[in-house]
């Protein structure tokens, strides 16, 4: 089998030691780099999340990963957590040859609401995105409604209502918002 080993030292903590690393070549002595691809365990979702990048490329080789053109791994296989919404291009790289796939973190709908109150009447206000799927206001008293996105309720009796409104966007993107509404004697 054709190859050859590089022998050097590497400092780091405090100690120096010897790193061996094989390279495989063919038999012209040109290095043969492995036949790169990957598969991840997620590319399109929601919620942050980490995701398993699996690295099923075909022969052996030193890998890097990296996203949006910062490397975050030399491991062969990876993981990375996505915190904030957008498009992440990622790449896995060995020698001069690279692969990419697109990870898609897609932004949570809007959940925000606000509210008024007269008397026992309370009338809420909701600013939906235009890709909202469906909805559900429950308004701590037993009644919801899906049916208004801006609606009014009127409550039987005084107290304070945990008011909890639960949103569905086209893409499958949830979100939950909750408001103290507290209803006094006239």
């Amino acid at each position: 089998d054709n190859g050859f080993g590089i022998i050097g030292n590497t400092e780091g903590f405090g100690f120096i030691t010897n790193d061996i690393y094989f390279i495989k070549t063919d038999s012209n002595g040109n290095i043969v780099c492995p036949q790169l691809n990957f598969s991840a365990s997620d590319t399109l979702f929601c919620d942050d999340k980490t995701v398993t990048f699996y690295n099923a490329s075909i022969g052996t080789g030193q890998y890097s990963w990296w996203v949006n053109d910062t490397l975050f791994s030399n491991l062969i296989s990876s993981s990375y957590y996505f915190q904030n919404a957008g498009n992440y291009n990622i790449k896995l790289k060995s020698c001069t040859d690279s692969v990419f796939a697109q990870i898609i973190h897609l932004q949570e709908p809007s959940d925000s609401f606000s509210f008024t109150i007269k008397n026992d009447t309370v009338n809420f206000s909701y600013s939906p995105p235009s890709n909202l799927q469906s909805f559900v206001w429950d308004f701590g008293d037993g009644k919801f409604d899906s049916i208004n996105v801006n609606p009014t309720h009127i409550y039987d009796t005084i107290g304070l209502y945990p008011v909890t409104l639960s949103v569905v966007d086209s893409n499958g993107c949830t979100n939950t918002s909750s408001q103290q509404v507290s209803i006094l004697p006239d």
